[in-house]
C-alpha cells in the first residue's frame, strides 16, 4: 500500500526520459574517473597528486557551469540545455578518444573541462525534465528513484567499462605482438646476449602502454555515441514548457 520505492513513477513519460538522460550523465562521468588514473599511471608513472589535478579539472568545469546552467535553463528551457550539454559532452569525449602517449596535464585539460561543463548541463537538464511537471507530493519518491538510478548506472557503467577496457587491451596487445612476431623475438633474445633481452623487455612495455591507450580511446569513442542519445530522446517528450 505504501511502498518505500514506487516504480510507478516511471509511467510519467518525462520522468522516464529525464532518468535516461541522467544515466547518460553517469556513463560519461564515472567510468573516465576510474579509468584515467590507470591510464595516466601506465603512460607516465606520475604521482597521485598530479593524477588528482587532471581528474579535478572535470569538477572545475562542473563548478563553472552550475551557476550559468541555472540561468540558461530559466531563459531557454530544458530542450536547449540538453542539446548544448550533449554537444559539449560529446566534443570533450571525442577529444579523449584521440589520446597519445605524449599527453600530459595541459593536453587533458581542455577535454576534461568540456566534459565537466557538458555533463553538468545534462545533469541539470535531466533534473528539470524529471521534476518540473510532477505534483509536489510525488517529488520525494521521484527524487529517491532518480538518485538510485544515477548511482546504479554509475556502478554498472564502471564495471562494464572496466571489463571492456581489459578485453580491448588484450585484443590490441595480441594484435600488435602478432604483427611483430613476438614469439620469434623471444627465442632470438634467449639465444643472444642480455642487450637484446633488455631491448625486448622495453619493447613489450611499449606494446602494453600503447594497448592501454588504444583501449581507452576505443571506449571513449563509444561514449561519444552515448552522448548523442539525449538528442533523440527529446523528440519523444511531451509537448510542454520543456520545449520553450
Amino acid at each position: 500500500k505504501n511502498p518505500v520505492i514506487d516504480i510507478k513513477i516511471f509511467a510519467e513519460k518525462n520522468f522516464l526520459i529525464g532518468s535516461i538522460i541522467c544515466c547518460i550523465f553517469a556513463i560519461n562521468i564515472y567510468p573516465p574517473i576510474s579509468l584515467i588514473p590507470v591510464l595516466i599511471t601506465k603512460m607516465h608513472h606520475i604521482d597521485p597528486i598530479d593524477i588528482g589535478l587532471i581528474i579535478s579539472t572535470m569538477g572545475i568545469g562542473m563548478m563553472l557551469a552550475g551557476p550559468i546552467a541555472g540561468r540558461f535553463l530559466k531563459i531557454y528551457g530544458g530542450k536547449s540545455i540538453i542539446i548544448l550539454g550533449s554537444f559539449i559532452t560529446g566534443t570533450g569525449t571525442y577529444m579523449q578518444s584521440q589520446i597519445t602517449a605524449d599527453y600530459v596535464f595541459l593536453d587533458f585539460f581542455p577535454s576534461q573541462l568540456l566534459k565537466g561543463i557538458g555533463t553538468q548541463l545534462l545533469f541539470m537538464g535531466s533534473q528539470y525534465i524529471c521534476f518540473s511537471t510532477l505534483q509536489t507530493n510525488r517529488v520525494p519518491n521521484a527524487s529517491a528513484m532518480y538518485n538510485l538510478i544515477m548511482r546504479l548506472t554509475a556502478a554498472v557503467s564502471i564495471a562494464i567499462s572496466s571489463n571492456y577496457f581489459i578485453k580491448f587491451k588484450k585484443q590490441i596487445f595480441s594484435k600488435i605482438s602478432d604483427n611483430n612476431n613476438i614469439e620469434t623475438l623471444n627465442l632470438s633474445a634467449r639465444e643472444n646476449d642480455n642487450l637484446e633481452s633488455k631491448f625486448l623487455d622495453n619493447l613489450l612495455l611499449l606494446y602494453e602502454r600503447e594497448s592501454f591507450i588504444m583501449a581507452f580511446n576505443k571506449i571513449s569513442f563509444i561514449s561519444v555515441w552515448v552522448s548523442v542519445i539525449p538528442l533523440f530522446l527529446l523528440l519523444l517528450m511531451n509537448k510542454n514548457k520543456l520545449f520553450n
